[in-house]
């Protein structure tokens, strides 16, 4: 049995490591609602631009054709974002090489010193993760800044 303080560093960084698949999750799941929310809203507001909406004997207006593009070159984008963002990262580490710790325990390293390499090997894949998350969440915030901008580009041709 290893040491309870070896044990908690190990228990630790293994749970770091979840924590880190669950947000990755949630950041792929957080761009798809995004660029959902992008189709739809683009579509609404194409469609109504492209319907006449009939404001008594003189007719409503519609969409004008200078938002119309920027508004479908704005879905593209948060799509390609979005895309970006859930593609499967070659560099992310799902934690320690089974292989070496069986390697270890084969060799018969002490099961202190096979936690603490573990533990240490946890670690750096944390750091390796950490850097892929910080890169998704900023462009996460691209996609929701772009879906802002399309909105507002939006309500500005719907009240000239």
């Amino acid at each position: 049995m290893p040491d309870p303080r070896i044990q908690t560093a190990y228990e630790s960084a293994y749970r770091a490591l979840r924590y880190q698949n669950e947000e990755l999750s949630r950041t792929h799941s957080r761009a798809i609602a995004v660029f959902a929310v992008s189709v739809l809203s683009t579509t609404l507001f194409i469609g109504l631009g492209l319907l006449r909406i009939q404001g008594g004997s003189s007719g409503g207006r519609t969409l004008p054709t200078w938002s119309a593009w920027p508004l479908l070159g704005l879905m593209v984008a948060i799509g390609l974002v979005a895309l970006i963002i859930t593609l499967p990262s070659k560099q992310w580490q799902d934690g320690a090489n089974v292989d070496v710790i069986l390697d270890r325990q084969r060799l018969g390293v002490d099961d202190n010193q096979v936690h603490i390499s573990t533990a240490e090997d946890l670690g750096r894949s944390y750091q390796v993760n950490k850097g892929i998350l910080e890169a998704r969440g900023n462009l996460l915030r691209v996609s929701i800044f772009l879906l802002i901008v399309s909105v507002v580009i939006a309500l500005i041709s719907f009240t000239l």
